[in-house]
């Protein structure tokens, strides 16, 4: 293959005229640090990115770990180049929340590309899928105003996997005439999936929540209750001072009431993330409250809870049953997968859902807490036997495999039918495995899947987020799917069943019309 020389790259630094500008409008003024020039193309200049991250980009994630601007954190929408891009360099697409952006900046370092980023509001690739920002009309408008099929001589995309559940890979093609490429689910293996011909093992295509993913969200969580902690730990430290001669002092009574609440918080808060695959039970309120009740037993075998005397045996009793209670309450909103909220990852992530009594609105959810293992380890995340909404037409399926490809739980195989195998069809190999993302229904062209694909209350948190609304849920608010017009699984879902009708776009008239009705928003 003849290697296309480089477009030119320039470092001026200087005002240019927006109107010559194809990727993000940056001027000298506003030009981020981890820009590090410019890139020269038939249609404009184009941001250049540096691959390595700086110290304002790891300080920037760390603030955003702890709840910092978490939804100002985000990139300019449009092209931008990496290393030395040509006119054959593949393009990759993100979201414009920057934490996703750096991951895979970071990733593409010695690779020349390009980096479209679309605009999500904010959210990561998977939430936003999940709500309809990242779908099949962002990516055909930014397409347009990016006019990138002016500066590549190919019709590929690099789309993220969990990106899938939002954007209707032959309704891009047939609006844009690109062919999107289902990239792998970690962008940490973008360099190996490149290597391997734009293919992806099988473990690329799976979606993993390890010690490492839910570790990463304790701090946000922690954070999240610190101020009702602190309040609650004042009150204690108050009423420790409590006796039968009066009033007095707290001191270290009150010091050592403080850190029993504290440690309460933390087992509840960080050591049921920790070991949510070996604590046992299935409901993540009795992990933490089993971990609160541990922890109580413990503290009281090393004496730091007193058991002496029938003042100490009152204590003891107490923190016995304050313990647990702090411990179910943290663990049951740990990334709201709790029994009404249930996702994870949230910042690469994953909103995960499963209806127990009524699968057509959020009325219970069940949580997804690794409850099955393996050596120790997770074997997979999985809901209830036999629940699922997933069906699959065979007579319909064409073999094309899209539903392989963009299915994070490994619920489809494809396999050679009779007549010499030339005959290929999709297969159900685990449908309780089937998280309901939607991503397959949206994905095939011939229309031979059914899922109630939708993101339930999460959807209601992540509108509000961006300006749309508020949380909701039928147990709380006893609004049911007859009042909103919305027919998929989660009465705050974005999409309509037949999740290809709108190609992954929010139907936002429908979600108004309900937060309207809930008297969340006036009209």
């Amino acid at each position: 293959m003849i290697k296309l020389p480089a477009l030119e790259i320039t470092e001026n630094e200087g005002e240019r005229n927006k109107e010559s500008r194809t990727g993000a409008v940056l001027t000298a003024v506003d030009r981020k640090p981890w820009i590090v020039g410019e890139v020269s193309t038939p249609v404009g200049t184009v941001p250049r990115v540096a691959t390595r991250l700086n110290g304002a980009d790891y300080w920037g994630a760390v603030k955003v770990r702890l709840g910092m601007n978490r939804m100002g954190y985000t990139v300019e929408p449009g092209l931008y180049g990496i290393g030395s891009p040509a006119e054959d360099s593949s393009v990759f697409v993100s979201a414009n929340y920057k934490l996703s952006f750096d991951h895979l900046r970071r990733e593409l370092d010695e690779i020349n590309g390009w980096i479209m980023v679309i605009e999500t509001k904010g959210i990561n690739v998977w939430c936003a899928a999940g709500v309809g920002t990242f779908g099949t009309e962002e990516i055909v408008s930014r397409l347009e105003s990016t006019r990138l099929s002016k500066i590549v001589n190919h019709r590929q995309l690099i789309v993220p996997q969990l990106g899938a559940p939002g954007v209707a890979a032959h309704e891009v093609y047939r609006l844009s005439s690109f062919r999107v490429i289902y990239g792998p689910v970690r962008a940490s293996d973008i360099g190996k999936f490149l290597k391997n011909g734009m293919k992806a093992s099988p473990d690329m295509r799976r979606v993993q929540f390890n010690i490492g993913d839910r570790l990463v969200l304790v701090p946000l969580e922690l954070i999240q209750w610190s101020r009702y902690a602190l309040f609650i730990a004042v009150v204690l430290f108050l009423l420790s001072g409590l006796s039968r001669n009066g009033y007095v002092f707290p001191g270290l009574a009150g010091g050592r009431a403080v850190l029993l609440l504290f440690l309460a918080f933390l087992a509840g808060g960080a050591l049921v993330p920790a070991f949510l695959p070996w604590l046992p039970g299935r409901a993540l309120s009795w992990k933490g409250m089993v971990t609160g009740l541990l922890l109580a037993a413990v503290l009281v075998i090393v004496g730091l809870i007193p058991s002496v005397e029938i003042a100490g045996q009152l204590e003891t009793a107490a923190w016995m049953l304050l313990m647990p209670a702090i411990g179910a309450f943290m663990a049951m909103n740990f990334h709201r997968c709790d029994d009404l909220h249930v996702s994870f990852r949230c910042q690469e992530r994953d909103a995960l859902r499963r209806t127990l009594t009524d699968r057509s609105c959020c009325t219970r959810f069940r949580s997804v807490d690794g409850s099955e293992i393996l050596l120790g380890g997770m074997k997979m995340l999985r809901y209830l036997e036999n629940v699922v909404t997933l069906r699959l037409d065979a007579k319909a399926c064409n073999g094309c495999g899209m539903c392989a490809v963009v299915c994070p739980r490994g619920v489809f195989e494809i396999e050679d039918q009779p007549f010499f195998g030339l005959l290929r069809k999709a297969v159900i190999a685990d449908q309780d495995a089937c998280i309901e993302c939607g991503a397959c229904a949206i994905n095939c062209p011939v229309n031979a899947i059914r899922v109630q694909a939708g993101v339930g209350c999460a959807t209601g948190v992540l509108l509000s987020a961006i300006g749309k609304g508020g949380e909701c849920c039928s147990s709380v608010c006893g609004v049911s799917p007859a009042d909103t017009g919305l027919t998929q699984a989660g009465c705050c879902g974005p999409r309509t069943e037949d999740t290809r009708a709108t190609g992954g776009k929010v139907n936002m008239s429908q979600i108004e019309k309900h937060l309207i009705n809930m008297g969340v928003k006036k009209k």
